[in-house]
């Protein structure tokens, strides 16, 4: 075979697994941004949750969340130590399965005690709120929360329908 034809057939192949990259790519973003417009996101925000009380009632959460500041502090230590200690076994030479699957354990554990402190001022509170006022703030969680979702969505979708307007903010 010939330098030309050897350089060419290179060329060739190059050329067809940039091809099949970029389509892959394209492929794989049009297919996730479906994902997003149905999810349901069962997470707990408390920000969300609460940022359509009355400001008085923030206020109170907020004092409740204050006095259990010592143990938020302590959690979100135990947090970031936790980080560093599996970052480290990520990028060790050898990697030791049993100490990374006990600091992921140990990292479950702390994620969940963190939201603890949050939910027993919650408790605080909230026992104090009428059932509409806990309604509401249900119903402002969802509305935020498909707000983010939308925008997210549209901030994906690259392609938009002509006739509709769309507000950009």
């Amino acid at each position: 075979m010939k330098n030309t034809a050897k350089w060419f057939l290179a060329l060739l192949f190059i050329s067809v697994a940039i091809n099949i990259y970029f389509i892959g790519t394209y492929v794989g973003h049009i297919s996730s941004s479906g994902l997003h417009k149905h999810r349901h996101e069962p997470r707990f925000s408390m920000r969300q949750l609460t940022s359509g009380l009355p400001k008085e009632v923030r206020k109170e959460i907020g004092a409740a969340i204050k006095e259990r500041r010592t143990t938020l502090v302590s959690y979100h230590e135990q947090h970031k130590a936790l980080h560093i200690t599996i970052v480290d076994l990520l990028g060790a030479e050898q990697v030791d399965v049993d100490a990374l699957r006990e600091a992921f354990k140990q990292q479950r554990v702390i994620t969940g005690e963190i939201q603890s402190p949050a939910h027993e001022a919650l408790l605080d509170v909230l026992p104090k709120l009428d059932q509409q006022t806990r309604i509401d703030m249900i119903k402002h969680m969802q509305d935020v929360r498909a707000e983010m979702i939308s925008r997210r969505t549209n901030k994906h979708s690259k392609k938009r329908h002509p006739d509709t307007k769309h507000e950009d903010k």
